[in-house]
C-alpha cells in the first residue's frame, strides 16, 4: 500500500500539486487491492501565489501525520507529504504512529522535538533496511528526508522482498489490521 501511495505522491509532485494532508482517511483501497489517494482540498499548486487567507504561524493539517516545518506554520512542499507518508507507514508496520500524546499541541511538540523509536521496536519482524527507510522519510528537517517520492518508492520497492506480506501482518490482528480496514472503508 504505502508503495502505492508512494507512486500516486509522486505522480501528484511531476505535476506540481502538493497535497498536504496526507493521513488514512484520504487513501481508499479498492476491492482490487489498488489505491487511490483522494481529498486534495488542502493541495496546491507549487509556484502559485496563495490565494487563501491564513493567520501567519497558524499550523494547518491533521496533528499525527504533520512534518515539523507545517507544526510550526509553514506551507510545506513535496517533503511534507513524504514525511506524512513516513509516518503512515510506521503506523502500518508498528501499528501506532511513532508520536502520541493526550492532545494535539502534545503530538505537535513531539513531531518538532522528538525522535521517533524504529518501528521494528514493536514489530520485530521488520527488517532493519525498512527500518531505516521508514526513519529516513521521518526525519525533521525536510533537507534531510527524501527529496522525492520517487526515491521513496524506489527504496521502498527495494524492501518488498524484506517485509512480511499484508496477509501475514492482517493475521496478527490488532491495530495493523484496523488500519488497514479502515483504509479500505474510506
Amino acid at each position: 500500500m504505502a508503495l502505492q501511495i508512494a507512486r500516486a505522491i509522486s505522480y501528484a509532485h511531476a505535476h506540481d500539486v502538493v497535497h498536504r494532508d496526507l493521513k488514512p482517511e484520504n487513501v481508499v483501497v479498492l476491492p482490487d487491492c489498488s489505491v487511490k489517494v483522494i481529498d486534495f482540498g488542502s493541495a496546491r499548486m507549487v509556484g502559485l501565489r496563495r490565494l487563501t487567507f491564513r493567520v501567519k504561524g497558524e499550523a494547518s493539517g491533521t496533528p499525527d501525520y504533520m512534518a515539523p516545518e507545517q507544526v510550526e506554520g509553514g506551507r510545506g512542499d513535496a517533503r511534507t507529504d513524504i514525511y506524512a507518508l513516513g509516518v503512515m507507514l510506521y503506523e502500518l508496520l508498528a501499528g501506532r504512529v511513532p508520536f502520541e500524546g493526550d492532545n494535539p499541541q502534545a503530538v505537535m511538540y513531539q513531531q518538532i522535538n522528538a525522535e521517533p523509536v524504529p518501528p521494528s521496536r514493536y514489530n520485530p519482524a521488520i527488517p532493519p533496511e525498512l527500518d531505516a527507510v521508514v526513519l529516513r522519510a521521518l526525519r525533521k528537517k525536510p533537507g534531510a528526508r527524501y527529496q522525492s517520492a520517487a526515491d521513496f518508492a524506489d527504496d521502498l520497492a527495494a524492501t518488498r522482498a524484506l517485509t512480511p506480506t499484508p496477509a501475514a501482518q492482517l493475521e496478527r490482528g490488532g491495530k495493523i489490521a484496523r488500519l488497514t480496514q479502515r483504509l479500505r472503508r474510506t
